[in-house]
């Protein structure tokens, strides 16, 4: 049985890298700028043509349908769309938020170009949004012994 079926390897994508990253936003960040940002990368991940999602795709009933089955095929060729931005909370020097999504390309040359400008963007985000990143510190006590 087992020779006679079709098995996926799932770690063989013929297209699509996976950008993870965690970006740390300054510990002083009110949470309604977080929130803002959340949004903000959603946004400018949605409308980047170099990122797979499934946001981007015609409201026709029978390009749905038509799609329904591309996707399948999609999936079964490792092609993901999953597109994730979220807050992940405060850690000791930063506010935390996971950014999660598959560029269109298995290319590593073409795929860092992409990550870069998705980090660049982020960072224009973040800036436009009056906070920094999170600049790593390490507190050193001294004392004195007599």
């Amino acid at each position: 049985v087992l020779a006679n079926s079709v098995i996926r390897h799932w770690s063989r994508r013929k297209i699509g890298r996976r950008i993870k990253e965690t970006i740390h936003i300054d510990i002083n960040t009110p949470p309604k700028v977080i929130k803002n940002i959340v949004e903000e990368i959603k946004d400018m991940l949605y409308n980047n043509k170099e990122i797979k999602n499934s946001k981007r795709r015609d409201d026709n009933a029978f390009t749905k349908q038509k799609e329904a089955k591309i996707i399948q095929d999609l999936d079964y060729y490792g092609i993901k769309d999953t597109l994730l931005v979220n807050y992940l909370g405060a850690s000791e020097q930063s506010k935390d938020i996971q950014v999660y999504c598959f560029s269109k390309t298995i290319q590593w040359d073409e795929w860092l170009n992409i990550r870069q400008q998705v980090l660049l963007d982020i960072e224009e985000i973040i800036i436009n949004n009056g906070t920094t990143l999170a600049i790593p510190y390490q507190k050193i006590k001294v004392e004195r012994t007599i």
